[in-house]
């Protein structure tokens, strides 16, 4: 439901307009009128003469008055600011930072003049989603357009959002002669305080296997760090500042642009945005974004904004910006669980006999599906066509794993060239849903270009024909299509499980890694980590079991791959069973308890009446907490399981009623999950 609280016309340069200078721009609070006369004939030439003109500053108030954007023309440069006003103190969280675009003709960002506006509106927008952190969402916010005119008559448009939870704005380009446009640069910028504390990871580095968005995040580091690679950082970038916490990232990106990250170098905690490294996809597509259609709109830029670093976990606005649902019924659509068999056997998506243990453990476990990964194809056709029936007989469901490639990488694994194509990606779909095939892991597409972006949104649409759903894997970082397109359930996009078998860093690094991946990069869509494993891969793990089975609440997916061969699940306790036939993967609401990004992390997460808490410890000491259970009805029956002291299992406790306050010990690494309804 789309509706607006208040709605008025489009109007042009109004009579009277406010000018308000923010504490961190002019050290003074400071609103003026002033009063400006038009006369409507000589306006046109007035601008093109290059006359002075007036000073520009427009203000814009979150529907709660707390969050304020300042637009401004400083010198003919397009500036904005946010801030932040709470209990009578304002503070700064964006200073002063570039707008504006270059074209391949004509620059937007420079000697520009304010031509226009439309009128404020503020609107309500309820929406429902099949995955995330909560199934049904509520958006308020203030907008406003504002038009600019550069020294050749071209027009910008750019649209603020400014929403109880953060700002967004977007560019648009209106191109009616239909001829060709080209980005070449994008200015916006994020000016952060200097003091902050900074949680980011690198882009990749271009590989035959990257980028994939599969870098540790840096720990809180000093703003304006510079990126360890000429390819800089990537989206989303979490920083803290005198207790206020924002996220940056991107939204609603559509098929007629790329992606983008920031730069490698920050001068004064100055973040600006980096198109695609020439190379990735093998140089084979333009780098620059471009478009002949009459009205270029551009991706949301976001900035979420909260008190503590809970509201920017418990936030949506990624999801609030991004385009509704994509029209038609997808009742079809079952997030669920899954049993996974390549994590703890590379080689058993090439047997048919070891993939029915893992369709065995599905069914034991109460689990909908069963994840067939890559060279699936070199097995007998007669007998993948007996897997499927056999799965069937046992009520599991399937998912099957491809490569995206064609040209655009050379990695081996197959089936390829199935869904690169629109006619092959089409027939396949239609062969794999007459065979009653769910759902489909797609992987390694190793580039933000334009032309790869637009093979996500062609995958997701024919998907949604041939009703399969979707995971992509070596993909770039959720922006906001799990709104778009429902059946697109989870995403990769994270250094997950996987490299418990290629890094021999990432057991001592996953101990704090994993409390950072909540605020930052599980805010922006549903992750598929692969969790919950017991047993040791290559490298072994650091973190213990009670920590491993916390990642099955402190992760949010929509399909949840369980990576753990069978006896490391069917060999636990009653309970410990139970709780991971149960756990569901959609939920109608997600607390933020307890934590700090590379310290810890407790959440809650509510299904119907039942309440699922996880908490993990990415510390070398034990933890001591105290946790207000005030929100949950205290005369609740529940079950806590957590570690015992010498990490050798499990230690559970069930008790008829929980305390409003709940007092736990996690061991270093260690973790916890309770169940209360």
């Amino acid at each position: 439901m789309f509706s607006p609280i208040m709605n008025s016309s489009y109007s042009y340069l109004p009579e009277t307009f406010s000018i308000y200078l923010p504490t961190f721009y002019d050290k003074t609070l400071l609103t003026m009128k002033i009063k400006i006369l038009i006369i409507f004939l000589g306006i046109v030439p007035f601008i093109q003469s290059g006359c002075t003109q007036a000073p520009f500053q427009r203000n814009i108030n979150s529907p709660d008055g707390k969050i304020s954007v300042s637009v401004l023309l400083e010198n003919s440069d397009l500036l904005y600011a946010v801030a932040l006003t709470d209990k009578d103190s304002t503070r700064q969280i964006i200073l002063p930072s570039p707008l504006g675009i270059e074209l391949q003709d004509q620059t937007f960002f420079k000697n520009l003049v304010y031509v226009g506006q439309s009128d404020l509106q503020v609107f309500e927008e309820s929406y429902e989603m099949k995955t995330g952190k909560k199934t049904k969402n509520l958006a308020t916010y203030s907008q406003q357009r504002f038009d600019f005119q550069n020294e050749l008559g071209g027009k910008l448009e750019i649209l603020f959002r400014v929403y109880d939870e953060g700002v967004a704005f977007r560019y648009v380009v209106r191109n009616e002669d239909k001829k060709d446009l080209e980005l070449i640069s994008e200015r916006s910028g994020f000016k952060i305080p200097q003091r902050s504390k900074v949680w980011v990871q690198a882009y990749d580095e271009v590989t035959k296997w990257s980028p994939g968005y599969e870098t540790y995040y840096q720990n809180g580091i000093p703003a304006g760090s510079s990126a360890p690679g000429k390819e800089g950082w990537a989206f989303p970038l979490l920083f803290s500042h005198d207790n206020i916490w924002c996220l940056i990232s991107e939204s609603d990106l559509r098929d007629n642009f790329c992606a983008m990250h920031l730069e490698q170098n920050a001068p004064e905690a100055l973040y600006t945005m980096r198109l695609p490294e020439p190379e990735e996809a093998y140089d084979l597509y333009p780098t620059n974004p471009s478009t002949r259609s009459d009205e270029w709109i551009m991706p949301w830029r976001v900035i979420m904004i909260a008190n503590n670093p809970g509201g920017i976990l418990e936030n949506n606005l990624v999801f609030h910006l991004a385009s509704p649902e994509l029209q038609g019924n997808f009742d079809w659509v079952k997030p669920g669980r899954a049993s996974w068999s390549w994590w703890s056997d590379h080689e058993s998506s090439k047997n048919s006999v070891s993939l029915k243990k893992f369709i065995d453990l599905a069914e034991k476990m109460k689990w909908e599906y069963s994840l067939i990964d890559a060279n699936w194809n070199t097995i007998d056709p007669m007998e993948i066509e007996a897997l499927i029936r056999y799965a069937k007989k046992l009520n599991i469901d399937l998912w099957f794993w491809y490569n995206s490639g064609g040209p655009h990488n050379t990695v081996e694994e197959a089936p390829r060239d199935k869904m690169h194509l629109a006619e092959d990606r089409r027939q396949e779909m239609k062969k794999l849903q007459s065979l009653g095939i769910k759902g489909l892991k797609i992987d390694f597409f190793q580039s933000d270009k334009q032309e790869i972006i637009k093979q996500y949104h062609e995958i997701l649409k024919d998907a949604a024909e041939f009703k399969l759903m979707i995971n992509f894997h070596g993909c770039t970082l959720p922006r906001g299509w799990e709104r778009t397109y429902p059946h697109l359930v989870t995403s990769e996009a994270v250094k997950g499980a996987e490299c418990y078998s290629f890094n021999d860093h990432y057991p001592e690094n996953a101990v704090w890694h994993n409390t950072i991946l909540p605020f930052t990069r599980n805010v922006c869509g549903p992750m598929d980590y692969t969790p919950v494993t017991f047993s040791n891969q290559t490298y072994s793990r650091k973190t213990t079991l009670g920590h491993e089975l916390a990642l099955s609440v402190v992760f949010e997916t929509g399909l949840l791959h369980f990576a753990d061969k069978p006896e490391s699940y069917l060999t636990q306790n009653e309970q410990v069973i139970q709780f991971m036939s149960n756990i569901p993967v959609t939920w109608d609401e997600t607390k933020y308890i307890s934590g700090f990004p590379g310290q810890h992390v407790v959440l809650a997460r509510r299904k119907g009446n039942t309440w699922y808490l996880g908490g993990i410890n990415g510390t070398e000491n034990s933890l001591a907490l105290k946790l207000d259970l005030s929100f949950i009805n205290t005369e609740s029956k529940s079950m806590i399981i957590t570690d015992k002291q010498n990490a050798s299992g499990f230690d559970i406790s069930e008790s008829l009623k929980t305390s409003s306050l709940l007092e736990i010990t996690l061991l270093p690494a260690g973790g916890f999950v309770a169940l209360i309804d």
